[in-house]
């Protein structure tokens, strides 16, 4: 015998709120991806500067990655009221890769773990040398 419309009806419902739930479950118990910190666990080494150079070189070396050279900065821009640190790191290529980080919580998060961290270009850390067009006499 064939079933009904409404029995169905009934059975799509029933199946879709069961996949919702055990979505929701995989989400929001331990093991689910919703548990999984992202960022790297924070170095303390006192001010914001130093905490993200020393945090950042930590996680970079434990990708082993090789590190030239890490130079960090405050650039004046906040995610979220934490203040953004950015890096540029030097791995022996021709280029600086940067890297925006913020300290949430006990973890460093950079723009690449989360895309909303705003990473623009910027001068933050330079001091611009005004040279005048008159001659010397």
């Amino acid at each position: 015998m064939r079933p009904t419309r409404p029995k169905l009806l009934a059975y799509g419902i029933a199946t879709a709120g069961a996949a919702g739930i055990a979505i929701g479950l995989a989400v929001a118990l331990p093991g689910g991806s919703a548990s999984t910190p992202i960022g790297f666990p924070v170095v303390p080494s006192g001010g914001a500067v130093a905490t993200a150079t020393a945090t950042l070189r930590a996680e970079l070396e434990s990708q082993h990655l090789h590190l030239v050279q890490l130079a960090c900065v405050k650039n004046g821009r906040s995610y979220e009221h934490h203040p953004i640190v950015r890096c540029s790191a030097d791995f022996g290529d021709p280029h600086v890769q940067a890297y925006c980080t913020v300290v949430i919580g006990d973890r460093l998060v950079t723009n690449y773990d989360n895309a909303a961290i705003a990473c623009r270009p910027d001068w933050s850390g330079w001091h611009v040398i005004q040279f005048s067009s008159a001659p010397h006499t």
